[in-house]
């Protein structure tokens, strides 16, 4: 079964089958050279982490607290501003 695609100002975003979206797409349209690089950035940021650790706790089998727990720090430690 093909991608199904989604379209958000301009952006087509593609959604797989277990209906997770593509970051990467939504990366390109800023950096379109790098968008990998804006996601490492997006994923350091202390909001982002706040976000993804309940949602892994809910949603992954797998997930380890302590793991999590030294990303908060990392990113706290890293926080401009």
């Amino acid at each position: 079964m093909p991608k199904q695609k989604l379209v958000v100002k301009g952006i087509e975003i593609t959604i797989d089958d277990d209906k997770y979206i593509s970051i990467t797409d939504i990366a390109k349209r800023n950096d379109r050279a790098r968008p990998a690089e804006l996601i490492r950035r997006w994923l350091r940021n202390q909001s982002t982490i706040n976000f993804l650790a309940p949602w892994e706790e809910v949603h992954n089998p797998n997930f380890k607290v302590a793991q999590m727990n030294h990303f908060k720090n990392y990113a706290s430690l890293n926080r401009s501003g």
